[in-house]
């Protein structure tokens, strides 16, 4: 017992719970169902997992103040230090910035201020956004889609947030936390399709629980079954006549859909991320266009091929699968090894072929 470090509870880290518990008093999660306080709570524990870093647990705990509270600056600097307050400062949004108008740019300034941080910052961010992401999981989980509407945007820009924020952190920090991270934003895109499918089909979760001031005014408007929600709207067709599409671009297009009575046959285990009829509608075009721009992204396959960018990111998942491009994300254009992708447009000829 002698022979082993006996670590104390920090006064750091009890200034820190004590100065964030106080000034985030009252104030609740979306749904109003936790406190808010539970989540620099959480950030603090994913932390502990991987660090035993003091400053970097305090300012897990203080991380929201400067965002979402009035506190002082220099309430954070006295009870914490400069240090804490320091990395509190480089994982908030810029102030300057209006929170629904300015979004994209908010978020933009933010991903390249966390680049541009320490390590300590990066770390904090990923905990912080680990943490959303998993209850962002959990509520789509329970109430789909309009869950969507407690947020300044949908899920195709909160996608493209987390998806870049994710790249530059696997490009600048190798960590676990980045890695539990990146496999989380898979959950969430796998989540977003089977969601996307059942809107679709008219499969309703639960529905969102009204705030109590809300009540009275939703009960005497009540002719409508939900709360109305720009971000709530559906997704856009994941097709949107990609058969009109393919006759206009019959000058790169490998395979003629003008013969009704021909179907192509895919092995069923060959493409992941794309259904069958995907596969025959996009996947020519997508090979096609790698060739002949030697790289790829998210918005070019949107312009192209008139798809959203949930099934942009899905045909960059199949890519990376393929051994085309490296990473499926939106946040620059990916080299494309054309190499790679000449083999598999042989092979999809083949296959339509026989």
């Amino acid at each position: 017992m002698d022979d082993q470090q006996i670590t104390f509870f920090s006064p750091l880290i009890e200034n820190a719970i004590r100065l964030a518990s106080f000034w985030h008093s009252g104030q609740m999660r979306k749904l109003n169902d936790f406190e808010y306080f539970t989540h620099p709570v959480s950030v603090a524990m994913i932390l502990t997992r991987t660090s035993s870093d003091d400053e970097l647990i305090a300012a897990a705990f203080c991380h929201d103040l400067l965002e979402e509270t009035d506190c002082p600056d220099d309430e954070i600097i006295n009870a914490c230090g400069e240090d804490v307050f320091n990395l509190v400062k480089s994982v908030s949004d810029d102030f300057n910035l209006d929170r629904d108008r300015d979004w994209e740019k908010r978020k933009e300034l933010y991903i390249q201020k966390i680049k541009e941080g320490s390590e300590k910052t990066k770390l904090l961010c990923c905990a912080d956004k680990i943490h959303n992401i998993q209850t962002l999981i959990a509520s789509l989980e329970e109430f789909g889609m309009n869950y969507f509407s407690l947020f300044h945007r949908g899920p195709e820009k909160m996608l493209w947030y987390y998806d870049t924020l994710c790249l530059m952190l696997q490009q600048t920090l190798v960590h676990p936390l980045v890695q539990e991270l990146d496999s989380l934003l898979d959950q969430f895109v796998e989540l977003l399709e089977i969601l996307d499918k059942e809107e679709k089909e008219g499969v309703k979760r639960s529905p969102l629980p009204i705030p109590d001031e809300e009540k009275l005014e939703y009960e005497e408007n009540n002719n409508v079954e939900e709360i109305d929600s720009d971000a709530s709207l559906q997704f856009e067709e994941m097709i949107l006549g990609q058969e009109e599409l393919a006759f206009k671009q019959q000058g790169i297009l490998p395979i003629k859909l003008k013969d009704k009575t021909k179907k192509i046959k895919l092995p069923k285990s060959k493409y992941k991320y794309l259904n069958k009829e995907e596969v025959e509608l996009l996947l020519p075009n997508v090979l096609n266009l790698c060739i002949k721009n030697g790289n790829i992204d998210n918005k070019t396959l949107q312009e192209n091929l008139q798809v959203n960018y949930l099934l942009a990111h899905r045909i960059l998942k199949e890519l990376k699968r393929q051994h085309i491009i490296d990473r499926a994300d939106s946040f620059k254009p990916r080299k494309v090894n054309k190499t790679k992708t000449k083999e598999l447009l042989k092979d999809f000829k083949k296959d339509n072929e026989n």
